[in-house]
């Protein structure tokens, strides 16, 4: 059986793809990206830097999930499971008040690479598309 895919469906796709990608390829960043102007993270400071880790893991696991469900608007199947949005916006904001200085910074701890911006900007139009 086919289905017909209108238009808004296709650039709501798009996007997601675009969502997931990006956050996948921020999640699996290896040593090796690492770069000079990256803010290598101190011991002290992992267990902020592992929140927000362990909230875009919690995002990814869901959007993996919403993406096998073939049939199911991947904005409003992200936005039914909103805990996962939280965890991972509820972490930022949280690092970024006890660590203002990772606004706006590349991140790096124990062979994982985070780009704050890119993580905000995510978490923001996600917020957007869930009316939130």
């Amino acid at each position: 059986m086919t289905r017909q895919i209108h238009e808004p469906e296709i650039v709501c796709v798009t996007k997601w793809i675009a969502l997931i990608a990006t956050a996948g390829a921020l999640f699996f960043s290896v040593v090796g990206n690492a770069t000079a102007e990256t803010v290598h993270i101190k011991n002290q400071d992992a267990p902020y830097f592992e929140t927000i880790d362990d909230g875009l893991n919690a995002l990814m696991s869901v959007a993996g999930e919403c993406r096998n469900a073939s049939d199911t608007n991947l904005y409003e199947c992200l936005c039914a499971e909103s805990a996962a949005l939280q965890k991972l916006d509820l972490a930022l904001r949280a690092a970024l008040e006890r660590k203002p200085e990772w606004k706006g910074e590349v991140i790096y701890y124990d062979g994982v690479t985070l780009q704050i911006p890119s993580l905000e900007q995510q978490v923001e139009d996600v917020q957007k598309q869930c009316n939130v």
